[in-house]
């Protein structure tokens, strides 16, 4: 069944959504002012932003190789592929122009664009580009690549990066919809054509938890909140325990519009907090390079103070961490920032064994016992042995005894 890709699977990819959280970055409100001009429409940013994480997790589940290591470390994101659809269609429409106006085009013509977009049928389309209401009846007809080929604004030049020159490309405007939707990777204007083939390497990135749907997801309003992103991989990545806040403590972070949010959080270095913020801060510090929105940075704007010369003063961003808990001598240590951290994980035995915890709760509906043991062992060997294939590793649970027969601890 694994196998047979006439099957929809929505399980596999609804386990890596929730265990990282992304799905979540659409209920977590932000500020449009405060953003530099990007404009949410709704509910429509946070929710592409999420797709775009199911593309980059559906990218490396088609590979099925080092699954857990190439979320975390993989540089390869798409990017609004629905925009790259649309474009890609104006791009074949251009280049063949007489032959549709005149409604003149052969079905060898038409295979090409499914090539092109990297389809088998146009059925494929709306799961492979997560396309708008108004783009799902796109049959790769004539007429319907003639109305979006005269919808798609151009600048009326032609890119000629294509360097094996077997065809020129044009290279049009964002749709007004998009147009500050790349702010969150970091793209310049000269990047924001959206032609194919995607996926992009992005620099300052690595896997899902510099993606800006994670970093988004695990924020509050206005702020990035590296104690939210800490707890986080120390309990999913780590298996640790991070106990709830006393109900006689006031967790609230002291207001200071001269100082960044870390010099803030130096409160909860006291005797009283430290226990438990010990085992979140060090590893949300090194977070601190995005910010809020998800975007990279160097330095820190003190947004609440007033400007000067059309600026908020700022101050350089400190995201020196710790990973501590892994109890590998070649993992555990200082970090500089947060690609480092997370490179440190990736090659972590605990934090693949942790996430391989989180598959068996997921499948089998509960936690782990000591009887699960040998299933667990099993299918780490599986996974390892397979080369990283989560296939294998599902296969392993899902033929175990712990599957296929409950287990029960009973006092006799």
């Amino acid at each position: 069944m694994l196998e047979d890709e006439s099957l929809e699977k929505p399980r596999i990819l609804r386990f890596f959504q929730e265990f990282f959280g992304y799905n979540q970055a659409h209920i977590v409100f932000k500020d449009e002012a405060r953003s530099g001009g990007f404009s949410y429409y709704g509910e429509n940013y946070p929710v592409i932003y999420e797709r775009d994480a199911d593309f980059f997790v559906l990218n490396i589940l088609e590979k099925d190789k080092d699954v857990f290591k190439q979320m975390l470390t993989s540089d390869e994101y798409f990017i609004l592929n629905r925009q790259t659809f649309r474009n890609t269609v104006y791009d074949f429409y251009e280049q063949n122009k007489e032959l549709i106006d005149k409604g003149q085009l052969t079905e060898e013509k038409s295979k090409e664009l499914l090539k092109r977009l990297g389809l088998k049928n146009w059925k494929e389309l709306n799961k492979k580009y997560y396309l708008h209401g108004f783009d799902r009846g796109f049959n790769g007809s004539p007429e319907v690549i003639k109305k979006m080929g005269k919808e798609i604004p151009t600048e009326g030049r032609i890119d000629n990066r294509n360097k094996d020159k077997s065809y020129q490309v044009i290279s049009q405007g964002m749709h007004t919809l998009y147009q500050k939707y790349p702010m969150a990777y970091d793209l310049r204007d000269g990047e924001q054509n959206f032609l194919l083939p995607q996926p992009y390497k992005r620099p300052n990135r690595a896997g899902m938890l510099t993606h800006p749907a994670w970093l988004i997801a695990h924020s509050l309003n206005d702020i990035s909140d590296p104690i939210r992103r800490g707890k986080w991989i120390r309990q999913r990545l780590l298996a640790g325990v991070v106990l709830d806040v006393p109900i006689t403590v006031d967790a609230t972070i002291p207001e200071d519009h001269h100082k960044t949010l870390r010099e803030r959080l130096s409160v909860t270095e006291a005797k009283a907090c430290w226990r438990c913020h010990e085992q979140m801060n060090p590893l949300g510090y090194s977070f601190e390079i995005f910010d809020d929105f998800g975007r990279f940075r160097t330095i820190e704007a003190l947004d609440k103070l007033p400007m000067v010369k059309g600026k908020f003063p700022s101050k350089p961003v400190d995201s020196r961490g710790v990973l501590a808990g892994t109890g590998e001598k070649n993992v555990d240590g200082d970090v500089k920032d947060a690609l480092e951290l997370i490179h440190k994980m990736a090659n972590s035995d605990k934090v693949r064994q942790s996430i391989i915890r989180h598959v068996f709760r997921y499948y089998m509906g509960r936690n782990e016992m000591l009887s699960d043991s040998i299933t667990l062992i099993a299918a780490d060997k599986a996974y390892l042995e397979s080369g990283g294939s989560f296939k294998a590793l599902l296969t392993s649970l899902l033929t175990s005894d712990s599957f296929l027969y409950r287990k029960t601890l009973t006092k006799e």
